[in-house]
C-alpha cells in the first residue's frame, strides 16, 4: 500500500526501463497500411473524372443550343362576336394586366426612414 501512494514524485510507480519492453510495441510498418492505389493513382482518377464531367457539360449545353425551334402554325381565325359577359371578362383581364405593378415604370413612392419612438411630432 505504501508503493501505490507514495508521495515522493520523483520516483516513478513501476520503475521498468521503457526499452527492455520494444517486443511488445507493435512497429511501425505493422501499424500502416499500404493502400491499393499509390497517391498520383488517386489524382489521376479525380483529374479524369473532372474532364469527364466537363465534357458531358459542353456536349449538353451544345445539344441545346442546336435544336432547332419548331415553326409555329399560325392561323389566322376570324374573330367571332363575343357575348356581354365575355366582353366585360375581356375588358376585366386588360385592366388587370394594366394594373400589374411589375410592368409599370412608375416610380415608388418615397418611404420615410425616420423611427420615431417618442409620441412628439416634428
Amino acid at each position: 500500500m505504501n508503493e501505490k501512494f507514495n508521495q515522493n514524485q520523483t520516483q516513478f510507480s513501476v520503475e521498468e526501463p521503457l526499452l527492455e519492453k520494444s517486443a511488445t510495441i507493435p512497429s511501425i510498418e505493422l501499424v500502416t497500411k499500404k493502400t491499393r492505389f499509390p497517391k498520383w493513382a488517386w489524382w489521376l482518377v479525380i483529374g479524369l473524372g473532372l474532364l469527364l464531367l466537363v465534357a458531358l457539360a459542353t456536349v449538353w449545353r451544345n445539344g441545346a443550343e442546336q435544336t432547332e425551334p419548331q415553326e409555329e402554325i399560325v392561323t389566322l381565325e376570324e374573330p367571332r362576336a363575343l357575348s356581354p359577359l365575355e366582353q366585360r371578362l375581356e375588358t376585366a383581364k386588360q385592366l388587370l394586366d394594366n394594373a400589374n405593378p411589375i410592368t409599370q415604370e412608375l416610380p415608388l413612392p418615397p418611404v420615410n426612414m425616420e423611427l420615431r419612438i417618442d409620441p412628439s411630432n416634428r
